[in-house]
């Protein structure tokens, strides 16, 4: 999925530089689809997710065997989790890339404080969401899955529900 054509200034209205580059403008994914998540499942490469699921679960990400370069999922929270019920994602490649990030509110009702949430090595294919009282996940969190060509990344931004002052729980495993 190539973001940078010859034309791009023709067909989306974008400056970009003779590197390549884009130097103005905001390129958003084009999804193929939208879909409301209620239950466990396999997530569709291409598509929004709307994550309405109030239960433990596990989503797997698309196979990597079957997925390209600049694959895109994103998952936008619209309901609350409750305190203890975990949302796993999990690839069935050999781990989640090392460049993945999740960003948490950190306990603090003015949401001055974030937690920051990376792979801590090689083998962790499973991120999970953990509900706690007053912390989130919830309504605003988003997760944006992309396929760097080898393993699935994230690039996460979890938000508090409640009154914010318990710390949102991430972890990779």
């Amino acid at each position: 999925m190539a973001l940078v054509k010859e034309n791009a200034h023709a067909e989306w209205g974008a400056t970009v530089n003779f590197k390549g580059n884009c130097i103005s403008h905001l390129f958003m994914p084009i999804f193929t689809g939208a879909t409301t998540i209620t239950a466990a499942g396999t997530l569709v490469k291409n598509t929004l997710n709307f994550m309405n699921d109030n239960s433990s679960s596990v989503y797997a990400l698309p196979a990597a065997a079957t997925s390209t370069k600049g694959d895109i999922v994103v998952v936008k929270y619209i309901a609350i989790m409750g305190a203890g019920t975990t949302h796993q994602f999990d690839t069935d490649a050999a781990r989640f890339s090392t460049h993945s990030t999740v960003f948490l509110d950190g306990g603090t009702p003015d949401g001055n404080v974030y937690l920051y949430c990376a792979v801590p090595g090689s083998d962790h294919d499973v991120l999970t969401l953990t509900g706690t009282s007053n912390a989130g996940c919830g309504i605003g969190t988003t997760l944006t899955f992309y396929f760097d060509g080898t393993y699935w990344a994230v690039d996460g931004d979890v938000k508090s529900s409640g009154d914010g002052t318990g710390p949102a729980v991430a972890a990779f495993s």
